[in-house]
Parts: structure tokens; sequence; C-alpha cells
């Protein structure tokens, strides 16, 4: 609301002001002047605020072309605004003005100079109407002479205060064109002209003609600034300031003029259907308490929702525009449903005063039919002669709970259908339950209760029409889906029967269907039990009720069919029986029943002894299944449930197995990785499908569940030792020269070896290597493998002292009489392997009691090596003629780079050890560096206390 805003007017031709020029000194809109309506005691009219709003804008925006006499007529334009202040703003089209006194706008598609338009009008209107305000201000100061009054017959005297209020007002309304943006200044020059009018209208005399209509345009010129002072505290966010005010304009006003109360309503209704809802809300506090449309202040109501200030001044206006007001009323704002009905029984009222009933009957039937409400359309269905809704209307107006009211006297008799199935003249609730527990098999007894509850209809009707009334049921149909299994039922009417509670029917049983009849004539209640034999399995469902009903009002028949389909769901409900009845809890709808198959024989035997599974074992589970099909109409099949992959032999995973009459054998295969498992749970599960309408639903039953421990420990334990080999068949020279290698590339040859402890017997079908380097530089190749060892070979490019190698494997195995093979995979290995440290290898072979000591030192390293060797021994004897290298001490010795250094001896044991031979002690000491060489055994050799030992 506060946003600037220009009220804009266009027209043709050179400017011009449509203004009075003045006949004399005071002007026409003065009270000084006898030719003003004002003459000679009024303080200001409307043509006065007229003249600021259409007659004298601030500005004329003049739109040329440019030609020669562009300058003239922009001239002459301005001799005939300036003399009255007015601005004369140009937009020159096709061209430019020079030395020209007025502001010109150039008007071009892409001209940035009209953006500077707007900000020039805001500022040359705050200068026009800081002047008007200035000239007003200075009226204070003059002094008026009065014209001698000799033609208007008044008791009112024009006094200083009348000029005064003059005044206020006048600055008041220039203020709300100066300052637009904030009406907080003009407020108060508004209220305070309010209030000092308010105060003289009650102190003037109210006995001359002229007198009492100058009263009327005093109070009409407050209704006005009452007006500017509301939207002023609208447009300061200040609503509660505003509804005040409003509130308290009526009260100073004449309370006993309804029409200007409607009309005070009227217009503050179309005010604030104006004003966005935020501006308007007003929030709550200790002292405010809100309610719909307004809110209650210590001293009176508030009312600021459009739609009830509409209301509110209906109730003040009785004459033609109510109706309107009433209609207005429906159109603004959000209006809550309850409030609607009620304007609408308001407009049906006005209606019904007018006897228009047919509108009445409208805006009855869109309000809410509370009794009374349906009672004014009966009687209007009444003065239209319209017996057929009258009767309609009132078996509608029976179901309603009973209040005096005068009776409804029908002459006509008619027949008619009720075809509206909006109201209901009983109550109906169903259940079916299984004679036995549940759940319900096929070839089980299954009972229908229906309970029909009679509304007071016929009391009331009697009451309404005073005349004798009569209802039956002539007859009730249960629709029962789906057909195949179970029945549908048809009751008919026989008066002759005995009624008795619960009413036990078997019927007749058709081919769709079971027929039987009953004495239906109920005061209160009406329950009826049906038995039925279940044949199919499947989901049923009551899909309806149909109740033939005859209603007889005076000799009129009304024929009303209802059917019942939606039915309440709920937890328990009561079941009758002849010595009373039972409550009965509910697991599925009460219109429903689901019956399932006889449980299918079916027995499994596990054919292996089985006690606990390794973590990630794959097994293989022989059963034995025997299954008797006799009672089974649909196909049963076997599945797995539990945290396991598995598959029936020969079928996918996840697979059913179905299942054919006798006794067969299966195998089951089974899988789980799942770490956080302590138990390999399995269940199988016989499943039925089941036709449901058109959605298929699965029938389970639990039949056999196994359960086996899962050993954390791996199947094996293993240790994994890498030694020194040698075979000079295998690896030929130890140093071979190649033709893209300077360097002699190193041959190692060693023995991987599996320690493998098998504690559970378990049957190992192959071992698979795997070694990896850790510089990739260095070649490895397997020259043999079995289960236990592995020998490779190691070529290294180039002189490296050391690699570490990773190795693992993989061990496949399988159980005793399975042909299913798992793999364990042993944990990786970290081993570092020497390869260019000089090393001596000894090599073991024994004829009888005879024995050859091979000790080969190898120097892979591109320098030479002087070594001194000693061989220290008991109980052996190295007499022998073959012997070249000297046995107990050898003179130091070159040992040359890249190349090898045999040192063989033959002798015989001469001990007594049986099992353990104890060897030679063999020392070769480094000249240079002063180490000692290890001796590495590569035959059957064990150390033992630091010793070597053969073991025979």
């Amino acid at each position: 609301m506060t946003t600037t805003k220009f009220i804009i007017q266009y027209k043709t031709g050179p400017p011009t002001l449509d203004l009075h020029q003045k006949t004399s000194h005071h002007s026409k809109t003065s009270p000084f002047n006898p030719e003003s309506k004002l003459y000679p005691n009024g303080i200001i009219d409307t043509d006065w605020f007229d003249k600021y709003i259409t007659q004298l804008p601030f500005a004329i925006v003049y739109i040329l072309h440019y030609n020669d006499q562009t300058l003239d007529k922009i001239n002459h334009a301005e001799s005939v605004l300036k003399p009255r202040g007015v601005n004369l703003v140009v937009l020159l089209i096709g061209g430019m003005v020079e030395h020209s006194s007025v502001s010109v706008y150039p008007f071009e598609s892409s001209s940035d100079q009209l953006k500077l338009l707007m900000p020039h009008l805001m500022s040359i209107s705050h200068d026009f109407y800081a002047k008007v305000e200035n000239r007003i201000k200075q009226r204070y100061k003059k002094y008026y002479t009065t014209v001698e009054n000799v033609s208007v017959e008044t008791d009112i005297q024009l006094t200083p205060n009348f000029l005064e209020i003059r005044n206020l007002i006048k600055q008041a309304m220039i203020l709300q064109f100066k300052k637009c943006s904030d009406l907080t200044p003009a407020l108060t020059l508004l209220e305070l002209a309010y209030d000092n009018l308010l105060r003289l209208i009650q102190t003037l005399p109210q006995h001359l003609p002229h007198d009492i209509k100058l009263m009327s345009d005093f109070k009409l010129l407050l209704d006005i600034l009452s007006f500017h002072i509301i939207r002023g505290y609208f447009s300061i966010e200040e609503p509660l300031q505003g509804f005040k005010f409003h509130k308290l304009h009526i009260i100073n006003g004449d309370t006993s003029d309804n029409n200007w109360i409607s009309l005070q309503y009227h217009w503050l209704a179309e005010l604030v259907a104006l004003i966005p809802e935020s501006i308007i809300t007003i929030n709550n506090t200790n002292k405010i308490t809100s309610f719909f449309g307004g809110v209650h202040l210590s001293q009176f109501d508030i009312i600021s929702h459009p739609s009830l200030l509409l209301v509110k001044a209906y109730e003040s206006n009785k004459g033609q525009q109510s109706i309107q007001l009433l209609n207005q009323a429906l159109s603004v704002g959000k209006i809550p449903d309850k409030f609607i009905q009620y304007i609408h029984w308001l407009i049906g009222q006005e209606y019904y005063t007018m006897k228009d009933y047919s509108h009445a009957i409208d805006h009855y039937k869109l309000s809410n039919c509370d009794y009374f409400i349906l009672y004014q359309i009966i009687m209007c269905f009444l003065q239209l002669n319209d017996i057929k809704s009258v009767l309609i209307n009132l078996i509608k107006l029976s179901l309603l709970s009973y209040k005096q009211v005068p009776p409804v006297t029908i002459t006509q008799s008619i027949e008619l259908d009720l075809l509206d199935d909006e109201y209901r003249l009983f109550s109906v609730d169903v259940v079916m339950f299984g004679n036995t527990e549940e759940p319900v098999y096929v070839h089980d007894q299954v009972t229908l209760q229906l309970v029909v509850n009679s509304s007071k209809v016929k009391q009331n009707l009697t009451k309404l029409v005073q005349a004798h009334v009569d209802i039956v049921i002539n007859q009730i149909d249960i629709i029962v889906s789906p057909g195949k299994g179970m029945k549908s039922i048809s009751i008919t009417h026989d008066y002759t029967k005995t009624s008795t509670t619960p009413s036990i029917l078997h019927g007749q049983e058709l081919d769709e269907s079971f027929v039987d009849s009953m004495n239906l004539q109920l005061e209160d209640k009406l329950v009826i039990h049906h038995i039925q034999t279940m044949t199919n399995s499947g989901q049923f469902e009551i899909e309806c009720i149909k109740l033939q009903t005859k209603i007889n009002i005076n000799g009129s028949t009304l024929n009303k069919i209802e059917i019942y389909d939606k039915f309440p769901t709920r937890h328990n409900t009561v079941i009758y029986q002849q010595q009373g009845r039972r409550h009965k809890r509910l697991t599925s709808p009460s219109n429903m029943i689901k019956v399932v198959p006889i449980k299918p024989k079916i027995s499994i035997t596990l054919l292996t002894d089985l006690s606990e599974i390794f973590l990630g074992e794959k097994l293989i589970l022989p059963v034995r299944i025997e299954y008797d099909d006799q009672q089974q109409d649909k196909p049963v099949k076997l599945i797995v449930k539990g945290d396991l992959q598995w598959n029936w032999n020969s079928l996918k995973d996840d697979e059913a197995l179905v299942l054919t009459a006798g006794t067969h054998d299966y195998s089951l295969h089974v899988f789980t990785a799942s770490r956080s498992q302590e138990l390999l749970t399995i269940e199988v599960i016989a499943a039925v499908d089941e036709q449901q309408q058109e959605e298929e639903e699965v029938l389970v039953y639990d039949v056999a569940s196994y359960m086996f421990p899962i050993l954390k420990q791996p199947p094996f334990e293993c240790n994994y030792l890498i030694n020194p080999n040698y075979n000079e068949n295998v690896t030929g020279s130890p140093f071979v020269i190649t033709e893209d290698t300077s360097m002699p590339k190193t041959i190692r040859l060693w023995t991987g070896k599996l320690n493998i402890v098998n504690e559970s017997k378990l049957e190992i079908v192959d071992v698979e290597y795997t070694i990896i380097p850790s510089n990739q530089e260095i070649e490895i190749a397997t020259t043999e493998s079995n289960n236990e060892l592995i020998n490779f070979t190691t070529k290294s490019k180039t002189n490296h002292r050391n690699v570490n190698v990773i190795t693992s494997a993989i061990i496949k195995w399988k159980r005793p009489n399975s042909s299913l093979v798992n793999e364990y995979v042993t944990p990786e290995y970290q081993i570092t392997l020497p390869l260019s440290d000089p090393r001596v290898i000894l090599i073991v072979e024994q004829h009888s009691t005879e024995f050859t000591l091979k000790y080969i030192l190898e120097n892979p390293t591109p320098r030479i090596f002087t070594f001194t060797s000693s061989l220290t021994f008991q109980d052996w004897d190295f007499q022998d003629l073959r012997n070249v290298v000297p046995v107990k001490q050898q003179d130091p010795f070159p040992v040359l780079p890249f190349s090898e250094y045999p040192m063989v001896y033959y002798g015989k044991y001469i001990g007594t050890a049986e099992d353990m031979v104890k060897l030679p002690s063999m020392n070769i000491f480094d000249v240079q560096y002063k180490v000692k060489l290890p001796i590495l055994a590569i035959s059957k050799t064990v150390v033992k206390s630091g010793e070597l030992y053969y073991k025979k």
C-alpha cells in the first residue's frame, strides 16, 4: 500500500485545464462565495476533492512529433499551465528541442532517458504539492471578510472553528499526495479534523431545513474522513487501530439509521478485500482474543474479515440490496464451509420471504441440511404442489432427530421409486467367520452373520404426518465374490414364519446361490445366520448387500432399493447366539474371509550325518522326500529360507522344487559366506499358489528345519617355509650371460614347503601356489609342484642383494563321499630371499655306510672372494683316495666372480647311531670380510642343538 501510484488520464489535443475561473474574490469552493454550494456556513465539499483528483494535475506529459512548430506548441502549452502551477513534461518523437524552459525527453525505443522520467515525475509532484500545502498553511494568517447573508435562512453561523476544520482537511489531503509512502503526518491532521468536526456537530442546532441538510453534509464529511483515516492505518500496517476507529465511528454516528450502518460495513468490506491478508491480520496478544473473522477486545468486538463485514452490512440493511450483499460475501476472502452454508441459509430465507420458492430451495440445499432447514424445504415444495419432493424430503427429515414442528398434511396419494442413495433407512453390519479355529480350511463350515438395524424412521414419520406409516423389507440379496467356492444368498419376506434371534438359514442350494425365506418384519434389529461349507480355497468377499423396501404413508407408496457396499473396519465384533452373544476379535475386514488349502503331507529325511560346517563351505545335502497329494488340487513347491544361497540339483538358484507324489531322493546345494552367522539355519517351506481374483497369493507351510554350527576356524592349519635347493639338471649353469645383459643372470633354486594340519580328515584334491616378487625385475619360474612342495627358480637381471616374495596357496578339498570341491585360500606369507649373498649348499648322498658330502660355494657377485675351510668330525673316516680337497684344513683359496667352487668329501660313518647321523662340521671363512658362511643343507637333514644331523 505504500507503493507510489499515479492517477493517469489520457487526452488528445493541446494541454488544457478544466477549471472554473474565479468570478469574485473567493473561489467556487469557498463558503464566502454566494454562488458556492457551501455558502453561507459550509466547510468543504466534494468539488474541492475533485479539483485535486481529476481537474488540477501536478504535471501534464505532452507527447509531440518533432516538426517546425514544435517549439511554438511547447511554449503555448507552457503559457496555459504555468499560471496554475502545473508542470509541463514533453516526450518528443523524432528530434530534440534546445533552449526550452520545460523538461523534454526524446522518445526512442532504446533511449535510457525514459528511465529518468518516473523519478522526475516524483520530484515535481513533491514540489507541486509542497507549494499547495504552503498556500493552505498561509490561509491561517489571512483575515476573511464575510458577505452579509440575506438569501439563506439558517441558525448556524460561520465561525473560525469551521475554517480551522476546513484548513486541517485540506492540509491532510494534500499531505497524502505529497507523502504517499508515509501517511503518518496526514493521519494526525485527519484525526484532529475528525475530532473537531465531531464536537462541532454536537453543538449545532438542527431546526431549519438548511441546517438539517448542512448537518447531513457534515456527517458525510465525517464518513469521508473516517475512510481516509482507516485507509491510512492500513497503509502504515496498523490494522487494529484502523478497525478500532471504524467501530468508534459507528458508535459516534446515528445508530438508529440502519442503512447508514450497513453502508459503513459495506465500504469497509470492499476496502479490506483489496488489501493483502498479511497486512490486515491482527496478531494475538494477552489482551486480544482472536476468533474467525475478528478479535475480542475489552470494550467491544472487532470484525476484520470482509465476508463477515458484508454479513454485518446485510443485518443492518433489509432492503433490496440484502441478497446482493450476501452474494458478495460469498465471493471475498477465504471462508469456512460452515459459514458458507450459513450465508446460503440467509439467502434462502430472503427468497422465502419474497415468495421466490425455487431460488429459496436452491440455497437451502447448499446450506447445512439441519432439521429446520429441511423442514423449510418441505414447506417450499408444498407451496409448489410438488408432492413427490415432499415425500422424498419427509423420508430425509425422519432420519434426523425429531424436533417439534407443525405436522405436514398430504392430501394426494402417489406411488414412486426412490432413487436417491445419499440417505439410508437402515444400518447394516456383516461378518463372516469359521465355525472352527482359524485358519479356515477347504471343507470347513463358515457362518455369515447379517445384522440389520432399524432407525426411527417409522416413529418419526408418524409424528410428522400424523397418519398411518408402514415400512416392510421385501427382499435381501447378499452378493459374494468370487462365486466359486462360496455362493451368494437371496432371502425373501414371508410374514407367516416366526422370527427368532438369530434366524439360522440354510436355504435351497442352486447353481450360483442359496435361496430362502423368513419373516423380515423388524421393529429394532434383525439378525440372520447362514452356514455354508467351503468347497474351494481363496479370499471371499461380500461385495454388497441389497435391501428392497416398501414404505406406505397415508395411501402413498414409496419403493426404495438400498445397496450397501462399504463396511467399517474394526478390530472386534459381536456374534449373536441362541443363548446370548459373545465378542470376537477380527484379524481381517468383517466382510472378508480367507479359506486356505489343506496343509500338504510332506516328510523330509536328511541322508547325511553332517554335524558342522566351515565358513564359506559349499554343501550338498542329500534328502529323501515323501509327498502324499490325495487332498491337494494345486501344485506344491518346496523352497528354502535362510541367510544362504541354495538350489535343488539341476535347478537354478532359488528355483522352487515342484513335488510329485511318492518318495524321491534329491540333493540340496547350499552356501553361506556371512561372517556374522554362528549357525546355518535351513528352513524348508512348502508353497501353494492361490489365485485371489486378479492377484496371485502364495500360501506357505513349514516342512523341515536344520541347523549346523559354523566353524570360524579354517579347515586347515598351515605353515609355509622356503629353503634353498640345488639341482644342476634343472637350473643348468647358475650364472648365465645373455645378449641383452652385460652381467650374468643369477639363477637360484628354492623349495617351498606347505605344512598342512588336516584334523578334520578332509580329502585334499589339489594345491595351487602363487608366488609374487616385490621387485618386478625378478623372474620366478616353477619347476615342480605337488600338494605339499613347490620347486621354483629366481632369476635376477641385476645384482639384487635381497628380494621379498609374497606367497600363498589355494587348497582344493572335499568331504569324503562327496563330489563337491571347496577351496581354502591360505594367508599370504612374506618371505625374504637372498639373491646375491655367497652361500654354501650341502648335498648328502648315502651309499650303505659310505657318504658323499658335496659343499658347493656360490659367488653370484662381480667380486673375487678369498675363503679358508676346515672340516671337523667325530666317528667319521675320510681315508679315501678320491678326496682331493684337504680334509681338516684348506689354505686360502679364491672364488672368482659369478662362479661356483665345489668341495666334495668321500667318507664312512663309523659311529653307532642308527637313525640320526651327526654330520661333520664344515667351517668356511671369508678372509677379507671376516665372516663365516652358513651351511645350507638340502638333503634330509635336521638341525639339533646347532648341529646338522642326517636322517637315514
